[in-house]
């Protein structure tokens, strides 16, 4: 993954920032993905972005750690088990409505997303 991959992943999850928290949530993303740009590419590694069924009265947004080519995000396949290093959770709709995610969880999912990777 290149550094603009990352950052669309990343910026694709539903986030609701102030005037003053913008820039500092869009630099940490940049930050970030230039950083793990170089170590996803020579360990072989991957983020991407699932989550569950938006017709639910529940819904949740994933970020998923992984290996490159890895075909499942159901926990319960092998394929899973063997290729998921790391997986992030967010209830972004419930029965009280929809819960953006702000810039401070944005810049520790960020700050937990390098520990991971240089980690694996």
């Amino acid at each position: 993954m290149n550094a603009q991959q990352i950052i669309s992943t990343i910026e694709g999850l539903p986030t609701r920032y102030t005037e003053k928290t913008a820039d500092v949530a869009e630099a940490k993303i940049q930050q970030t993905a230039e950083a793990i740009a170089p170590i996803l590419q020579t360990k072989g590694l991957q983020i991407s972005k699932g989550g569950s069924s938006p017709s639910s009265t529940r819904s949740y947004t994933r970020i998923y750690l992984e290996k490159v080519g890895n075909g499942s995000h159901d926990y319960r396949h092998a394929e899973y088990q063997e290729n998921v290093i790391c997986q992030w959770s967010w209830e972004t709709r419930n029965k009280y409505g929809f819960h953006p995610l702000t810039a401070k969880a944005i810049k520790t999912f960020c700050d937990e997303l390098v520990a991971k990777i240089e980690a694996a």
